[in-house]
C-alpha cells in the first residue's frame, strides 16, 4: 500500500512501514510500527541549511505521541522575533518561522500515522480491547483475577506439564510463576502458544494483575497464521476453559 500526497509518502508492505515528508525546510525520514519489525516507530529530522539532523530519543518520540498537548506547544518551546527554539531533541536547534510550519506539519503527520499503524497492530494482535502499561512494555494487561485463582492457575500447569500423560488442556512448562501452553505441532522455532505472566507490581495480594506477552517482532506472524493465541483468544480460553478446570480440580 503507497500514499503519496504533494509533501510525503507513505508506504506499508511486509518488509517495513515508512513515512517520509520533504519540502523546501524539512525532510522527516521516519519508520512507523510494524508487526514483524518494530512496534514502536522512530524517526530524523534535517533542517535543511543546518549543520546537523535531529534524532530524537525513543523516550522523546513517545513524550510527542502520548502528549495531550498539540504539536507546536509541545515542540516548540517560544517564538520570538520569528526565531523559534525546537525542543525534540537535547541538542536543540534554532529555526525560522516557515521552518516551524513545515515540522509542524511533518509531525502532525507522523503522528497521525504512527497512530494508525499502532492500530493495526493491536488489531491483529487480538488486542484492541487491551492496553500496555507503557509505550515499551512487552504486555497487554488482560485485567484482574483473585490470587487463589492464579494458584490453582499454576497448579493447573504443573498437572499438563510436558512431562505428564494428560494432553487435553494441552501441554504447558510448569515454572511456578508463568502460564507457558505450547503449539506441539510447530515443531521447529517459536512455539509457545500462549504466554500469561502475573505483573506483580500491579498485583495485590488478593489480585493478581494478568499479562499477556507480546510474541517477539519476527514471531507475531505466527498469530496472523493463527498457529498461536492472540491477545483475545488467550482472555478467552483462560476464562472459559482453564479456569473452570481449576476451580472443579482444586476445591476449596
Amino acid at each position: 500500500m503507497e500514499i503519496r500526497k504533494d509533501k510525503y509518502v507513505v508506504y506499508k508492505n511486509e518488509f517495513n512501514n515508512h513515512y517520509t515528508y520533504n519540502d523546501e525546510y524539512v525532510f522527516f525520514n521516519a519508520f512507523l510500527p510494524h508487526l514483524t519489525r518494530n512496534y514502536c516507530g522512530n524517526f530524523s529530522i534535517d533542517m535543511k541549511g543546518k549543520v546537523s539532523a535531529i534524532t530524537p530519543k525513543n523516550s522523546e518520540i513517545q513524550d510527542l505521541l502520548s502528549s495531550k498537548k498539540g504539536v507546536g506547544e509541545l515542540v516548540f518551546k517560544y517564538i520570538l522575533n520569528y526565531q523559534v527554539l525546537a525542543e525534540l531533541s537535547s541538542s536543540s536547534k534554532s529555526i525560522t518561522s516557515d521552518e516551524v510550519r513545515s515540522l509542524s506539519e511533518a509531525l502532525k503527520m507522523f503522528i497521525f500515522y504512527h497512530k494508525q499503524c499502532e492500530d493495526e497492530i493491536a488489531s491483529l494482535l487480538g488486542a484492541s480491547n487491551f492496553k500496555k502499561e507503557n509505550y515499551d512494555s512487552d504486555h497487554y494487561l488482560l485485567g484482574t483475577i483473585d490470587r487463589t485463582i492464579w494458584d490453582k492457575l499454576i497448579a493447573l500447569t504443573k498437572m499438563y506439564d510436558l512431562s505428564s500423560d494428560r494432553d487435553e488442556l494441552g501441554k504447558y512448562n510448569y515454572t511456578g510463576y508463568h502460564i507457558i501452553m505450547y503449539n506441539l505441532e510447530i515443531e521447529a522455532g517459536y512455539n509457545i502458544k500462549m504466554w500469561i505472566d502475573a505483573i506483580e507490581h500491579l498485583s495485590t495480594d488478593k489480585e493478581v494483575m494478568l499479562g499477556w506477552k507480546i510474541p517477539g517482532d519476527f514471531e507475531s506472524k505466527l498469530v496472523v497464521e493463527k498457529l498461536i493465541f492472540n491477545a483475545q483468544e488467550s482472555y478467552n480460553f483462560l476464562h472459559n476453559t482453564m479456569i473452570p478446570k481449576a476451580l472443579s480440580i482444586f476445591k476449596g
